[in-house]
């Protein structure tokens, strides 16, 4: 099976996230739709940022559960 094939099965919305969505609502995102990622955006649909799994998963080793309610805006990669 071609990688092309794989792909064009895909989705080609865009999931994001507010600055201010807590790290609980980004995990439900990723999961709900399978992904590895969000963009994050302000009200006027600017990017202002990436929060990925990694990004979720380094945060919980350093803060443990209190991570949990992180929020975007500080967590993403801009």
């Amino acid at each position: 099976m071609a990688v092309s094939h794989i792909l064009g099965g895909k989705s080609k919305a865009l999931i994001t996230a507010k600055p201010g969505d807590t790290v609980v609502e980004i995990a439900r995102k990723l999961a709900s739709n399978r992904i590895g990622a969000v963009v994050v955006i302000d009200d006027s649909g600017s990017i202002q940022g990436i929060v990925s799994e990694r990004d979720i998963v380094r945060l919980m080793a350093e803060q443990g559960g209190g991570a949990l309610t992180s929020k975007a805006g500080d967590l993403m990669t801009r």
